[in-house]
């Protein structure tokens, strides 16, 4: 009996760490043409996933996918040399997909 305890313990905590190993996934598509970075904040507006300060890309049209766990977030945009300010999208709870359009001067970031 004991060894039977044992094991349904073992099943157990195996199927919670596959649960909280998980992850969520946001993809971003871009048509901008300008250098930009997106990143992922938490609950409490902590970078979780996505470029790094100061670390910005061609936003050539090819799709962004960031990867991070399971929990809800906030995705946010910026475009370097832009009058404008960043741009927070959420919260989330899944998976989710955002479309970033338009020129330096006059960007948009649907959700």
């Amino acid at each position: 009996m004991k060894l039977q305890s044992f094991y349904l313990l073992t099943i157990f905590f195996m199927c919670l760490s596959v649960l909280e190993s998980q992850a969520y996934k946001a993809t971003i598509k871009q048509t901008l043409g300008v250098f930009c970075r997106f990143w992922v904040e938490d609950a409490n507006h902590y970078r979780i996933a996505g470029d790094g300060k100061g670390h910005y890309h061609t936003c050539d049209g090819a799709d962004k996918v960031i990867e991070f766990g399971n929990q809800q977030y906030y995705i946010v945009a910026k475009v370097e040399a832009s009058w404008e300010q960043e741009k927070v999208r959420g919260p989330f709870d899944g998976d989710h997909s955002c479309f970033f359009y338009g020129t330096i001067g006059n960007w948009s970031f649907d959700c």
